[in-house]
Order: C-alpha cells, then sequence, then structure tokens
C-alpha cells in the first residue's frame, strides 16, 4: 500500500532495542526519491553515486535510522494532540501522487485542525518533494495566495 514500507510492522520491536542498536537499522530511500522530476532525480542519483565513492557528501545517503523514525512519529503523535488547539490559519498541500506518505495523512491533519481558516489542497503532477518537483511554482504561488488571503482577514 502507497506510504507503509514492508518492515514498517517491525518497528515496535525495534523501538524496544538498546538505542546502540537503533542506530544501526535503517530505512534507505530509493528513486523516485519522492520526486517526479526526472532531470532532478537523474541529479541525485548522481551526486549519490559520487558520495558512495567519496566525491561529495552534498545529498548524503538518503537513510532514515530508527532513532529518527521514532521521533517523527512521537512529533506526529503530539502534533494531532494540540491540532484542536490550533486557532491560526492553515494550509495543508498534499501531492495526490505522494509515493512517501498515504495522501490520507493531510486529511487527517485537516480534520484535526481547531482552527476555523483553513485550506486542504491536494495536488497531482507532483511528488512527496513538492516544493523541488515539476510543480514548485505552484506550491508557491498557492502559498503566496493564502498568505495574501489571509492577510486581508486580519486588521491591521
Amino acid at each position: 500500500a502507497k506510504g507503509t514500507h514492508a518492515f514498517e510492522f517491525m518497528l515496535p520491536v525495534a523501538f524496544m532495542l538498546p538505542m546502540a542498536l537503533q542506530k544501526k537499522f535503517f530505512w534507505t530511500e530509493h528513486p523516485p526519491y519522492g520526486i517526479k522530476d526526472p532531470a532532478l532525480r537523474e541529479e541525485i542519483e548522481y551526486r549519490l553515486s559520487q558520495s558512495k565513492h567519496g566525491e561529495s557528501e552534498e545529498f548524503g545517503t538518503f537513510r532514515t535510522y530508527v532513532p529518527s523514525i521514532r521521533e517523527m512519529k512521537r512529533l506526529r503523535n503530539r502534533a494531532l494532540e494540540i491540532a484542536p488547539s490550533i486557532r491560526a490559519a492553515a494550509l495543508i498541500l498534499q501531492s495526490s501522487e505522494d509515493t512517501i506518505t498515504d495522501p490520507k495523512n493531510a486529511k487527517i491533519v485537516y480534520d484535526a485542525l481547531g482552527c476555523e481558516n483553513k485550506m486542504l489542497c491536494m495536488m497531482g503532477g507532483t511528488d512527496h518533494m513538492m516544493t523541488f518537483d515539476l510543480r514548485k511554482k505552484d506550491v508557491a504561488d498557492l502559498v503566496a495566495l493564502f498568505i495574501q488571503m489571509e492577510s486581508r482577514r486580519v486588521p491591521p
């Protein structure tokens, strides 16, 4: 299923391991890296191949270690816990073609938010890394439009 990984069911066991062992286990991201833009994917793959040969570490290794996954889950749970108390306007952008996370997560966050002024935009033609991908200009335009609309709501 989209947004799930083959070994996700093992995470609760991995979280119980001592930290020294947790740091030895990781998930490595593979193509398409949450990106639809073929030129950008090619650049990332080239840079990753260079880093494997010791020539560059600019893009890292695209690894996520178990302690980072544990912290991400804790952050998600905390964010959903406090979401009903959020009163600031919120714009949630989500790719409908996301290969990293389930697009349903955006609706979960949207529904949890306590603010009145909130907008959920599902966008096709892009992947998880929306701010770098094929529709990055559309993403920037939507953010700017949302800020402009919200700035008109608030009295000076």
